[in-house]
């Protein structure tokens, strides 16, 4: 989760254009707090105050597998080991405050807010869809829900925040998978 935390920190001081993605896959605890977490991290009260910062919010959408709890994380990992060793880690990561553990698909948007303040709703987005047991074994799910999301996320975007179009721009639904 630092890692993550590093990577969506430094896309919203720097790494993202406005209207850029990011598109990153992670295991996180407890995901039912990760959009708090996200908000926190990325959040208006955490950026800085370049015009560049102060211009932008940012939508985030996280696909979430189904969360196991701390005393099945890792099991396997286990295996033929005394079992003091899986104990003293699971007991480690409820020290931790770690719940359960999560596979998750982010998608980060930077958005430029007008003049008018527009998509300034409160600063920062993140919707957190529900989990699905098999996230990266549907394909069908993968191929087509994951897509139209985005497609969604992305035209919303554009409607509340029209841009002129270069011919280098592909049409909205192109290039996803």
């Amino acid at each position: 989760q630092v890692v993550l935390e590093a990577i969506l920190r430094a896309c919203a001081e720097h790494l993202l254009s406005l209207d850029g993605r990011l598109i990153a896959v992670a295991q996180v605890p407890n995901v039912e707090d990760f959009p708090a977490r996200v908000k926190e991290w990325i959040g208006p009260s955490r950026r800085g105050t370049s015009a560049r910062e102060a211009s932008t919010d940012f939508h985030a959408v996280v696909f979430r597998s189904w969360s196991t709890g701390v005393h099945d994380f890792m099991a396997s990992a286990f295996e033929g080991r005394p079992p003091v060793e899986r104990q003293r880690y699971v007991l480690g990561l409820q020290d931790a405050g770690v719940r359960t553990m999560s596979d998750i698909l982010v998608v980060l948007e930077s958005r430029p807010i007008d003049a008018a303040g527009l998509h300034r709703q409160d600063g920062t987005i993140v919707d957190l869809q529900p989990e699905r047991r098999d996230l990266w074994t549907d394909l069908g799910f993968l191929e087509t829900s994951v897509p139209i999301i985005l497609v969604d996320l992305i035209v919303a975007g554009q409607i509340a925040q029209p841009r002129a179009r270069d011919a280098n721009h592909l049409p909205v639904g192109q290039g996803f998978l």
